[in-house]
C-alpha cells in the first residue's frame, strides 16, 4: 500500500530515531517543531494542533515569544491610543508591579503558575493598586490583545 501524502506539514525521521515535524507558517517561513518527537504519531498530532491553530486564526509566531516581557509590554503600551491618565496608570502598573516580577522573562517562559504567583504576591503585599486594576492591564489586556498570551485563561486573575 502506498503512503498518502500529508496535506499539512511534514514529518521526517532523524538519524537519532526521533521524528521532526515542520510546516509552513502563514508568514511563509518553514517552522520546525520546538522539540523532536519519540514517535511519528506524536509528531503528526503536533502538526494537527498547529493546523487547527492556523485555521482558527489563533496561530502565534513562535519567534514573538523570545522577546523579554518588559520590551514587549513597553512596545504594546506605546502602540496604544490612550487618554493621558490611562497611559499614566498603565505605565505605573507596568513599572511598579509587572516589570519587577516579569521583566526579564521571555514571553514563552511565562505560564499560568507565574501569573498566579504574581497575583498572590500583589495581594499579600498590600499593593496600592487594586488587583482588578492590575488585572486590567497586567493580564486581561494581555490575554485579549497580546497574541503571545492568547492561550492564557482569563480565570488566572479573575478567580
Amino acid at each position: 500500500m502506498m503512503a498518502s501524502k500529508r496535506r499539512f506539514g511534514r514529518v521526517r525521521r532523524l538519524p537519532s530515531g526521533r521524528f521532526q515535524a515542520r510546516y509552513h507558517g502563514p508568514d511563509g517561513i518553514d517552522r520546525p517543531g520546538a522539540q523532536t518527537f519519540a514517535t511519528k504519531r506524536d509528531a503528526e498530532v503536533w502538526l494537527a494542533q498547529q493546523e487547527v491553530e492556523l485555521r482558527a486564526d489563533n496561530w502565534v509566531d513562535p519567534d514573538l515569544g523570545k522577546v523579554a516581557f518588559e520590551t514587549y509590554a513597553r512596545a504594546w503600551l506605546q502602540d496604544r491610543v490612550l487618554k493621558p491618565r490611562t497611559a499614566e496608570l498603565y505605565d505605573g502598573l507596568l513599572r511598579n508591579h509587572l516589570t519587577p516580577f516579569f521583566g526579564n522573562y521571555a514571553l514563552v517562559e511565562i505560564r499560568e503558575p507565574h501569573v498566579r504567583r504574581w497575583r498572590k504576591e500583589q495581594l499579600e503585599s498590600g499593593a496600592k493598586s487594586k488587583p482588578k486594576t492590575s488585572q486590567d492591564f497586567g493580564c486581561q489586556a494581555a490575554t485579549g490583545d497580546w497574541p503571545v498570551f492568547s492561550r492564557w485563561p482569563h480565570a488566572v486573575v479573575s478567580s
